[in-house]
């Protein structure tokens, strides 16, 4: 009869064991949905102290090409 009380109480622990490791997982997949939208949410207001490229191409709110800088050729650079 021991090792039926014993095998009880160790199937209980290990649902209690079971049901932590559930809510732990869910939390982190919370945080982490959390975390991922506020990433997306604030890229639209972040500034950069330095910007480094090749070839700098601004936009207008519609998409169209405004102002063009970089190099042209080889030796050249140009700005349209």
């Amino acid at each position: 009869m021991r090792s039926s009380s014993s095998l009880e109480q160790r199937v209980a622990y290990l649902e209690i064991a079971l049901r932590h490791a559930r809510i732990m997982a869910s939390l982190l997949v919370v945080v982490g949905l959390v975390v991922l939208a506020a990433g997306f949410g604030s890229r639209g207001g972040q500034v950069a102290d330095e910007v480094r490229t090749h070839r700098l191409v601004v936009l207008d709110d519609s998409g169209h090409t405004r102002a063009v800088i970089g190099r042209v050729a080889r030796s050249l650079s140009a700005i349209r």
